[in-house]
């Protein structure tokens, strides 16, 4: 090892001393709640324990465990989310590719007759918000200055009309095709 590389790490050592000290300080002066961060001491005293009864390697294994499956979680939500906003920019120029014939044949099959009238441009307003807002309920009553409770009122509304219920990924994404397919309808 040479100086340079030596220093360094003393400097790392000595920085990690300093920030150990002083949370050590501060929690021991109760500035830390020792339920949500415990004191180095703590740790240590607790360390050791599990050391000397045996059980750090069960802990370790739930720990491992709890760590993967939050990972596991949140990849399977990520790569949703990344379909979702991936197809959202990409459905304007899909279903623009959809022969009007086979797209009328589309939207009959969908909607049932008479559900165009009862979509109102207000409900047709709201069903953009939702989708805009990635179906985020909350969001979305925020954005368009109403109760939650209304909002659900008119996503009932939705649902009893096209028999389709835009909180469910797939009946949203049938609905967002249907409403990009040019023609009459729903999109005007």
């Amino acid at each position: 090892m040479n100086k340079n590389k030596i220093l360094d790490f003393i400097e790392y050592i000595g920085l990690a001393a300093v920030l150990i000290t002083v949370w050590q300080i501060a929690s021991d002066r109760g500035l830390i709640n020792p339920l949500t961060l415990p004191s180095p001491a703590a740790i240590l005293k607790r360390f050791v324990a599990l050391i000397q009864n045996g059980s750090l390697p069960k802990n370790l294994l739930i720990s491992t465990r709890r760590v993967l499956t939050g990972y596991v979680i949140s990849a399977v939500l990520a790569v949703v989310l990344g379909i979702m906003i991936g197809l959202s920019r990409h459905f304007k120029r899909m279903t623009d590719l959809i022969p009007p014939e086979s797209a009328k044949r589309f939207r009959e099959e969908v909607i049932p007759p008479g559900a165009e009238k009862v979509l109102t441009d207000e409900l047709i307003e709201t069903i953009r918000v939702f989708f805009g807002n990635d179906l985020n309920l909350s969001t979305t009553a925020r954005q368009l200055f109403i109760h939650r409770n209304t909002l659900l009122y008119r996503m009932d509304k939705i649902r009893k009309a096209t028999g389709l219920d835009l909180r469910r990924f797939e009946d949203a994404a049938v609905f967002r095709i249907m409403m990009d397919i040019p023609g009459e309808g729903i999109n005007e």
